[in-house]
């Protein structure tokens, strides 16, 4: 799977926890790496992104439009996971 996080601890946290379930991560550290990460590999390398919200030089709805508009069956189909501390109706909503 996919993990972009710009919060090192949150990041690791994550990754720990995932790989505790034999899961393979690949951490993105902004979304500019995570589009970069999600386009190398061939398509269906990742089973699922886990896109936080909030990162810096390309926030996660940045990041998740290109990928859903590249032209590879997986972009359409990979499941995209928003990450986010926002607790708000509109941010839900959004």
């Amino acid at each position: 799977m996919l993990l972009a996080a710009d919060q090192p601890i949150n990041a690791e946290s994550a990754a720990t926890i995932l790989e505790e379930t034999e899961a393979s991560v690949s951490h993105a550290e902004d979304g500019l790496v995570a589009r970069k990460l999600f386009v190398d590999p061939k398509p269906g390398f990742f089973d699922v992104v886990l896109m936080d919200l909030r990162m810096p030089h390309m926030n996660g709805f940045g990041v998740t439009a290109p990928i859903r508009e590249m032209n590879r069956a997986d972009a359409k189909t990979v499941p995209i996971i928003a990450l986010t501390a926002d607790a708000f109706a509109e941010d839900a909503q959004r």
